[in-house]
């Protein structure tokens, strides 16, 4: 197993583990090699690091079992072997965190409101959510035992469907509803006595897809503050209560799939009530920003000698702020002071201190922590005992400084969070004592601790609930000032969010709560857990000391020769094994026998050493194919048949290597035809280190061909690249390309003239920039959700010849919007013109990688374009390739793609074939031309030269230069292949043209 450790989850999203690639885009799939890497990153919370190591542990393993083994095993499981997402992720999360209130508030949540009833259609925090559910379910009815028979089984029989029954004798349809049957009765019944707040929320329609979090009133109740986070994206919201109007304050980040990060920006109003200030994490550095409100201004500031901030409030004159924060590893409380940019640091020790607030006019200081004691050491060789497992309420006195805090609960088992201050003489939190997480109000009374010669006095806290709601309170905050408090609620599948007068609190009424069947249960086993300790503590209390032992173990006894002693026993050749002698202690010293008692061993920690880079296989292509290994122009022929050459059916092999940090990245590849007449070969090394990525990519390949009059040629490229590539962001990039091109053609001896003929050599020079954007996020195969495409510009000169330079630009744009579901609207916009001293061809018509691929011969090639390369503009469903052709195409794509048996089916499909079955209906509109626009006199489609010696004739003529195609299509995986099936009708000078059948293997477009 191989930890990689950050500091902090921003630390972790700039490296570059986990960074994809273009093999993603290959056609037959990519084997990826079940890795041991465990990624970590501190979110200022232990309990949440342990489940991160517990949660890394089991998907290593779970790969490693499923996927593992051997590359004949890898090669056949990872094509053949499809796992829902509720099955993996909700099985990790069943082995990294046990069922807590948040878990079943969320599962309670979809139960009931009936977003859970089929467990197959679930996906995102829902699949988690219901998958640790119906593990749980398994383990609590059939053992946990069972767990590990089925992974196996699912790994035998590939099927997941099949594996329940064999292993549980019940169908993965049936076990779920009887798991969903259980739940929602359990819930059903506890729920007969909550409620939810009586008031409207404060956004009538709340996206489900957004996270809503840090809701903050203003100090004259008149404002709310807000975040929002979706895929990543987070957004600030400043929004007037009595206007009911919302104004967005920030916009940062983009919308990808990845591991979301809650923990900012933070939000805190001032006091004064006329600014309010947000915290964020910009490259490593904490940045706060003060925005007023009268003005809109905004004022940044750099926050240092902290790794994180995790929460932060002003106290009652705005100057200071107490925030809990990350220092060297711990999370502690410190108190910032915003003129000098100074701060006092109230706790440092090895508990998580979390949510402080200022309470009572900014005297005291109130926290929730996993503290066991109630005293502050700062002592750093202080052997400190273990946190505890869940967190209570302490106060700091700010005034006095006592290192002895007052502690406001004592619940183990049981978590406080997010304080408050209520009045004068009462606090609020939020705790999950019945199950639920409700809102509690304490109040500090005293009373007589002892008297010696006077009263001695000590502070006792009365606490009580005052609501019993059925869905937990995620997040509240309290503003005195403003007289009102707030609350979020996640109900019926989003985050609802509630602003209410403050109360008083003399006037509450303490409720009685009913505890639910998780509570109940966790009681249960606590109760027992503290008997079998207590039985423990009895044994170890009621054992005699050495001294009363003493005697009777000097007594010598005798001992049976017969007898054989089977925890020390010792081969006849085997040395004898002997006792190390025992150590004697003070009170011991002179006696025949002690008792030894053994120190435990202290932590020590490792040794540090170097990282050496080391790489490793981290996925492997083995596959039939029919296209290129770089998408590279092809010399221009003059025309043939097909005009475009694919390289026909061909054993295609690719490897792909990487150290541990993946900061670099070695590629290679080969692909050999039948005829061994279009072979070709890549290898490629890749440095992400620093800002700037750079690439060189060396690449030949062979190419048989046709040229005018006949002649068979073959053409061999050689390519060597230097790449270049600068981050924006996570989604953008800029990109530049330093390229030598060597092409040599070959004249074949299959007559006289050509074997008289010599080898003709062209070398080239290209320099290519391009903007490259892509936010798209996979919702299956080749079915997407996002924005990507790129504008790119080439130039390209032949190094030993005058006057050969020319020009392309162009771009690719490709939209994909989820209409329902898997059901995706994708559409499509490339256009691209090439112009200089020579000129690149582009064909248009027919599709990528078409098995087949015919040429249109009667559209006319001009001879005085002077071209150099030539290149296919695809899609053009319902044509040959050559339609249309020109130094310039635009083309527009549009697909409905509908994944028919994934969309309907409400059980797991066994088939991958099945699985990812879909039905296409399309249509494309596009043109290529030469001249300056496709309706100019100059565009060779209007004119064609017959030559007749001795005339010359040029025949005019008026075709429309747009044509289209429209028709369905079939996709599906195939044997671990993409496969494309479309019949197109064609419409030329508005005529429908006799369908055509188009079979490729390539994935989009």
């Amino acid at each position: 197993m191989q930890f990689i450790c950050y500091n902090r989850q921003s630390d972790f999203k700039q490296s570059n583990i986990g960074l994809s690639s273009e093999e993603q885009y290959n056609t037959g799939g990519v084997t990826r090699i079940a890795g041991s890497k465990i990624i970590l990153y501190y979110e200022g919370d232990h309990a949440k690091l342990d489940a991160q190591i517990r949660a890394g542990l089991a998907e290593v393993l779970i790969d490693q079992m499923m996927y593992g083994g051997n590359m004949r095993e890898m090669l056949k499981n990872n094509t053949l072997l499809n796992l829902p997402e509720w099955y993996t992720k909700g099985l990790i999360d069943y082995v990294a965190n046990d069922w807590n209130s948040d878990i079943d508030n969320r599962v309670k949540d979809g139960i009931l409101s009936g977003r859970y009833k089929n467990i197959n259609r679930l996906e995102g925090a829902d699949a988690v959510y219901g998958g640790h559910a119906l593990w749980k379910h398994v383990a609590d009815n059939y053992g946990e035992a069972v767990i590990s028979n089925l992974l196996y089984m699912t790994k035998v029989s590939r099927n997941i469907d099949n594996s329940a029954l064999f292993v549980l004798g019940i169908s993965i349809k049936n076990l779920w509803n009887e798991c969903n049957k259980t739940y929602k009765k359990k819930y059903s019944e506890s729920d007969a006595s909550k409620q939810l707040p009586s008031q409207a929320p404060i956004l009538l329609k709340p996206k489900a897809s957004r996270v809503y979090s840090n809701l903050k009133v203003s100090p004259d109740g008149n404002y709310v503050l807000y975040t929002t986070n979706e895929m990543g994206q987070y957004k600030i919201w400043l929004h007037d209560i009595q206007k009911n109007k919302t104004k967005r304050i920030l916009k940062s980040g983009v919308k990808i799939d990845r591991i979301n990060d809650y923990s900012f920006p933070l939000l805190a109003w001032h006091p004064s009530g006329k600014l309010f200030s947000y915290m964020e994490e910009k490259k490593g550095i904490v940045v706060m920003t003060t925005y007023e409100l009268e003005t809109k201004d905004k004022t940044q500031r750099n926050i240092f000698g902290f790794e994180k901030i995790l929460d932060y409030s002003y106290n009652d004159d705005g100057k200071k702020f107490v925030m809990s924060a990350v220092q060297k590893g711990q999370t502690d409380i410190f108190i910032f002071t915003a003129a000098s940019n100074g701060y006092d640091q109230i706790t440092k020790d090895i508990y998580d201190d979390l949510t402080p607030r200022f309470v009572h006019n900014s005297k005291e200081i109130i926290f929730c922590s996993n503290r066991p004691l109630d005293t502050l050491f700062f002592d750093t060789k202080r052997a400190y005992p273990d946190g505890q497992p869940h967190r209570d309420l302490f106060i700091f006195n700010n005034v006095t400084k006592s290192p002895v805090l007052k502690r406001v609960t004592n619940t183990p088992g049981i978590d406080e969070m997010s304080p408050a201050d209520y009045d004068s003489t009462h606090i609020s939190y939020l705790s999950d004592l019945n199950g639920i997480r409700n809102r509690y109000i304490a109040r500090f009374d005293s009373a007589i601790a002892y008297v010696d010669t006077a009263a001695h006095y000590k502070t006792v806290t009365t606490s009580f609930p005052v609501t019993n709601y059925s869905r937990s309170i995620l997040h509240q905050d309290v503003n005195v000032k403003g007289n009102k408090y707030t609350e979020i609620i996640f109900d019926n599948g989003v985050y609802k969010m509630y602003v209410s007068p403050i109360v008083s609190a003399s006037s509450l009424t303490p409720l009685e709560l009913r505890n639910t069947s998780y509570r109940d249960y966790k009681n249960r086993i606590e109760k027992k857990e503290q008997v079998e300790n207590d039985a423990k503590n009895k044994v170890i209390y009621d054992t005699p000391t050495a001294d009363d032992v003493k005697e009777v173990i000097n007594e010598s006894t005798k001992k049976d020769s017969a007898e054989v002693d089977i925890n020390n026993y010792t081969f006849e050749n085997e040395p004898k094994k002997t006792s190390p002698p025992l150590k004697k202690d003070a009170k011991t010293a002179g006696a025949d026998t002690v008792v030894q008692v053994n120190k435990p061993s202290e932590f020590v920690l490792g040794k540090q050493r170097n990282y050496n880079t080391n790489y490793s296989v981290d996925y492997v292509v083995s596959q039939l194919d029919n296209s290129f290994l770089n998408g590279s122009y092809q010399k221009f022929t003059g025309g043939g048949s097909p005009i475009y050459l694919n390289p026909g059916l061909n054993a295609f092999f690719k490897i792909g290597m990487s150290d541990l940090f993946e900061d670099y990245r070695i590629t290679g590849g080969m692909r050999f035809s039948g005829d061994f007449n279009s072979n070709e070969f890549f290898l490629s090394y890749e440095n992400r280190m620093n800002n700037i990525d750079r690439q060189i990519v060396a690449h030949r390949q062979g190419l048989l061909n046709v040229v005018g009059g006949g002649s068979l040629v073959k053409v061999h490229t050689h390519d060597v690249r230097y790449i270049l590539k600068y981050p924006f962001s996570e989604v953008a990039s800029l990109r530049g390309t330093i390229t030598y091109r060597n092409d040599r053609t070959v004249f074949l001896a299959t007559d006289v003239n050509n074997l008289k003929k010599p080898n003709e050599y062209e070398n080239w020079g290209v320099a290519k920039l391009e903007y490259v954007y892509d936010n798209t996020i996979k919702r299956g195969l080749n079915l997407y959700n996002g924005l990507r495409g790129k504008v790119f510009g080439e130039y390209y000169r032949q190094i030993d010849k005058k006057e050969t330079d020319f020009f392309v630009l162009g771009m690719d744009w490709r939209y994909y919007k989820k209409i329902h579901r898997d059901l995706i609207w994708a559409n499509r916009f490339a256009a691209s013109t090439s112009f200089g001293k020579q000129k690149l061809i582009y064909y248009m018509g027919g599709v990528d990688n078409w098995f087949g691929a015919k040429f249109d011969n009667t559209t006319n090639i001009s001879t005085t374009e002077n071209y150099a390369y030539q290149t296919l503009a695809t899609n053009m469903r319902g044509f040959y390739q050559n339609a249309r052709n020109g130094n310039s195409f635009a083309v527009i794509n549009s697909e409905l793609r509908f994944p028919i048996f994934k969309y309907l089916y409400k059980r797991p499909i066994r088939s991958d074939f099945i699985q990812n079955f879909q039905i296409i209906a399309f249509g494309d509109l596009g043109t290529a031309w030469t001249g300056p626009d496709p309706y100019s006199d100059k565009n060779s489609l209007n004119s064609s030269v017959i030559y007749q010696d001795p005339l010359e004739i040029t025949l005019k003529t008026q075709h429309n230069p747009l044509i289209g195609g429209y028709g369905w299509g079939i996709r599906s995986r195939l044997f671990g292949y993409f496969v494309r099936l479309d019949r197109a009708w064609g419409v030329q000078d508005g005529i429908v043209l006799k369908p055509i059948w188009h079979f490729s293997l390539s994935l989009d477009f």
